[in-house]
């Protein structure tokens, strides 16, 4: 929605829905019944300003007071609260100075997806809150283009570039200079949704951002428990930011989010839900597709590995996840959870090894 940031008188026009409150420089609108009507918002004549609504139509009050008791009492249904709907201010006239009010920063959300047609409709569904979706698929030969378009998203066809390059090329493809970066076995929590909301969405334009760049927890939901403890939580990811002021990095896997330099990155409260996969064998299959790609990385990078790495590194992996990170108290799934993790440790040493020896 748009945010008006007026210090005058608001008015709307009748034939449009919405109510209008000015509370620290903005504005926001009560849904009521569709036979309400939208009124004027303050004294006869002295209304300067026009705004146009979109939405069902609601109810309002010339008296500030009345208006201010509606807006505390929405969660208590006992005070006639009711449901939270966005005005969108159009024009705003003060006298015969015409101003155009700027829009609250909109959010595209990017999904890279190749044959998702499991994962991606709860995925889309938590994401419905955005302004767009953008869903960059690179060959699926299931029905995931169908479900994508179905849900309202913008569809593109794109080969396969590795990782990082992939959803670099979907946060170009968006719209909106705000981007939400989610893959489609992900989804977005109610609580998450409502940060993400109040930290772009709901901030005016024209007011200076606190932060370009948002982190928030991930959490792995796996053999149907989610993991709070270990290796899987709290497991913070950038996802949100600006573009403007922050990339993905180039990686074919393992990729990441990088920011400027002077662009701050805020947190937000809320979790990102992993589903892991649809079964074991799903999983430990992707974790040696993983190893196979972060070997490959490796030894692109001069990395190398041997026996000692190979020995070492699953052993320290368990122990770091399963006992300093308590990873135990996650119970069975936390236990094969960060088993299969080291397991993949050994199985990208074993893949580093055997490549070096076909090199020499």
């Amino acid at each position: 929605c748009l945010v008006a940031e007026a210090n005058g008188a608001l008015r709307q026009r009748r034939k449009v829905a919405g109510i209008a409150l000015r509370t620290n420089g903005w504005a926001r609108g009560i849904a009521a019944k569709p036979s309400s009507t939208s009124q004027s918002t303050c004294a006869f004549g002295k209304c300067l300003a026009m705004s146009e609504t979109a939405g069902r139509q609601c109810t309002t009050s010339p008296n500030d007071e009345v208006l201010t008791s509606r807006m505390d009492g929405l969660d208590e249904p006992d005070k006639g609260g009711g449901r939270v709907a966005c005005i969108e201010w159009r024009e705003v006239f003060y006298a015969s100075n015409r101003i155009t009010l700027s829009e609250v920063p909109k959010l595209s959300v990017s999904i890279i997806a190749l044959n998702e047609a499991r994962a991606l409709p709860a995925c889309l569904a938590s994401v419905h809150f955005a302004d767009e979706i953008v869903v960059v698929d690179s060959g699926s030969t299931d029905t995931t283009v169908e479900i994508a378009i179905a849900a309202g998203a913008k569809v593109i066809h794109e080969p396969w570039r590795g990782f990082g390059a992939q959803k670099q090329f979907a946060v170009e493809a968006a719209t909106h200079d705000w981007v939400l970066c989610v893959d489609a076995d992900e989804r977005v929590t109610p609580q998450l949704r409502e940060a993400i909301k109040a930290a772009v969405t709901e901030r005016p334009e024209r007011a200076e951002p606190d932060f370009q760049a948002y982190r928030f927890a991930r959490a792995n939901h796996f053999m149907g428990r989610v993991l709070r403890h270990g290796e899987g939580y709290p497991d913070w990811s950038l996802r949100l930011f600006n573009r403007k002021a922050a990339r993905w990095s180039q990686d074919p896997v393992h990729e990441k989010v990088t920011v400027d330099a002077r662009a701050q990155v805020g947190t937000l409260a809320g979790d990102l839900l992993h589903e892991s996969a649809d079964s074991l064998h799903d999983y430990i299959a992707k974790q040696n597709r993983y190893s196979t790609l972060a070997a490959e990385r490796a030894i692109a990078d001069g990395k190398s590995s041997g026996m000692l790495k190979l020995m070492v590194s699953p052993i320290m992996r368990f122990g770091r996840f399963y006992i300093l990170k308590l990873g135990f108290l996650d119970g069975r799934a936390g236990l094969i959870h960060i088993a299969i993790g080291a397991l993949a440790s050994f199985l990208k040493h074993a893949k580093m090894i055997a490549g070096q020896q076909n090199s020499g």
